[in-house]
């Protein structure tokens, strides 16, 4: 278990998987501790305030993921795929990374698709899936993939954020925090720009498209 620092009189809520945090946030007041319940806490985003604590019981998750559970097939030139509905248009696209990366063209655009907590790497054409390759068309909100989804977890990336950027004095920790459609040169915790004496620690921050945590001034990445 975690300990907390030093809090007077603050108060401790725990949150289940099912609620929206936000709502609770907004609810009670700044310096709160918040304790997320393990399971999974599906595409949230949270804007703390000013001395909040969150932290997470062994198995508590933020994942910035959609679960896909329902499939049709397409047969393009004698190619059968897979077919899940996708996004409509494509999240923030920070910067253009090909030029440094031309060998994941894609990269700039945010989402991604899972099949068993492995990314798919996107192609920029439905003529170039293969196994393990996936291609996005934001046109007909559809993702293509060829790796059959029966039996196995697919998710795609659809949040960009868990913690948003802010407040001062913020403590995140002992959580799983993954599967967000984090843009390029932006963080899934602190996004651009951090109030001061945030402490993240304890955590797993993985899967996420851009970076995983950016702290300001007095910011600490423990553990």
């Amino acid at each position: 278990w975690l300990s907390f620092p030093s809090l007077g009189n603050a108060s401790t809520v725990y949150i289940s998987p099912g609620t929206t945090i936000q709502s609770v946030v907004n609810a009670n007041p700044a310096g709160t501790i918040f304790v997320l319940r393990p399971g999974v806490f599906r595409m949230q985003s949270i804007a703390a305030k000013n001395g909040d604590i969150f932290s997470g019981q062994p198995g508590a998750i933020l994942n910035g993921s959609q679960l896909l559970t329902t499939f049709s097939q397409e047969s393009v030139n004698g190619i059968t795929y897979w077919v899940a509905d996708g996004p409509r248009q494509p999240g923030f696209q920070n910067s253009k990374c090909e030029p440094k990366a031309p060998n994941y063209p894609m990269c700039t655009y945010p989402e991604d698709l899972f099949i068993d907590d492995k990314p798919l790497m996107r192609v920029s054409s439905l003529s170039q899936v293969s196994s393990g390759k996936c291609y996005f068309d934001y046109s007909l909100s559809k993702i293509y993939f060829v790796d059959t989804p029966t039996g196995h977890t697919v998710e795609t990336s659809m949040t960009p954020y868990a913690f948003s950027e802010g407040p001062s004095n913020i403590t995140i920790q002992g959580l799983v925090i993954e599967k967000y459609a984090t843009p390029g040169q932006r963080a899934t915790i602190g996004e651009q720009y951090t109030g001061t004496n945030w402490t993240v620690q304890k955590n797993e921050i993985e899967l996420n498209h851009g970076e995983g945590v950016r702290v300001g001034n007095g910011g600490r990445v423990l553990n």
